[in-house]
C-alpha cells in the first residue's frame, strides 16, 4: 500500500533540501535544487489520487473491514471503525490503507490462518499488482 501523494512529493521535497541541497558546492544547482523542492511542495497541495483507483480500493476494502470489525473486539480497531462511519472523500485511500492495515496487523495476531487474514492478504497481493501495473519505469516490467 502506497503512501499518498502529497506525502511522497513532501519527501522528495525534504529530501531535496535536507540531503541533496547540502552535498551540492555550486550555487546555480543549488539554487535550481531549491527551485524544485519548492515546486514539489507546491504540486504536494494540489495533486490528488485518481479518483477511479480511490474508488475501487475504498470499494473493496469496505466489505473487509466491516467483517474485521465484526470479528474483533469492541475496543480493537478502532482506525477502522471510525473510518467505517466517516464518510470517505472521493478517491481518498489514505485513511482506508491504515485501516487496513490495522485490520491486517490484527488478524496476523488473533487468527494468521483464518478466512479474514487469507481475504486480508489477497487484497494487499492485488494492490501491490495494480501499483506493479501503474510503475512507470521498467525495473518491474516484463
Amino acid at each position: 500500500m502506497q503512501n499518498s501523494p502529497q506525502r511522497l512529493l513532501a519527501g522528495a521535497a525534504q529530501a531535496l533540501r535536507e540531503v541533496v541541497g547540502p552535498a551540492v558546492a555550486e550555487a546555480y544547482p543549488r539554487a535550481q535544487l531549491a527551485a524544485a523542492a519548492e515546486l514539489l511542495d507546491n504540486l504536494a497541495q494540489r495533486v490528488e489520487w485518481r479518483r477511479d483507483d480511490g474508488d475501487e480500493i475504498v470499494g473493496r476494502a469496505r466489505p473487509l473491514l466491516e467483517d474485521a470489525t465484526a470479528a474483533a473486539g469492541p475496543t480493537d480497531l478502532q482506525r477502522a471503525r471510525a473510518w467505517l462511519v466517516a464518510v470517505p472523500g472521493p478517491g481518498e485511500p489514505g485513511p482506508v490503507l491504515e485501516a487496513l492495515a490495522e485490520a491486517q496487523t490484527w488478524a496476523a495476531a488473533h487468527a494468521p490462518d483464518g478466512e479474514l487474514a487469507g481475504r486480508l492478504r489477497a487484497f494487499a497481493r492485488w494492490d501491490l499488482e495494480c501499483e506493479v501495473r501503474r510503475l512507470r519505469n521498467g525495473m518491474f516490467k516484463d
